[in-house]
């Protein structure tokens, strides 16, 4: 798994994985919050937010990260830490609601939207710009392999 490999060059060599789908196991699953850090992977957004309302997850997750816990997000993962994954089906190539989720507020750990995988236009930026006015938003966007980290209120950008 790569990313056992990525987290084991970090110095965490305890790394399980968690299917919120197929091999959910609330009872198994409950375990995670006990863990140093969380790992949300990526895919189809709404159908992640989906699954994490219908575990009844959403409070735990809220919870373990006001409580010190570390999550991390990728792609889709990352969009779910905002309020709203309303950008996940925003522009062109977007995930598609084929779950027909109507309410797409999502953890709310951050006030902000963010966007994964900019690829780095100024047409993309003018049209988050768009979007961030239309909502009374902030939009923050990366590039493929670039991050933000959030500790407590203070956003830090990181660049490959």
């Amino acid at each position: 798994m790569k990313k056992r490999k990525y987290y084991k060059k970090l110095g965490i060599a305890k790394v399980d994985y968690f299917d919120l789908d197929l091999e959910y196991d609330g009872d198994t699953f409950s375990h995670i919050f006990n863990y140093d850090a969380i790992h949300l992977s990526g895919g189809n957004t709404f159908y992640f937010l989906n699954l994490l309302k219908k575990r009844k997850i959403i409070e735990s997750i809220r919870s373990y990260v006001n409580s010190g816990g570390i999550l991390i997000g990728v792609s889709a993962g990352s969009i779910l830490m905002t309020k709203t994954i309303g950008l996940a089906g925003y522009g062109e190539d977007t995930d598609q609601n084929h779950v027909c989720l109507d309410d797409l507020n999502a953890l709310g750990l951050v006030d902000f939207e963010f966007m994964p995988h900019w690829d780095g236009s100024e047409e993309t930026i003018k049209s988050l710009r768009t979007y961030a006015r239309e909502r009374n938003t902030i939009v923050y966007a990366c590039k493929d392999g670039d991050g933000i980290v959030i500790n407590n209120s203070k956003v830090e950008l990181y660049i490959r």
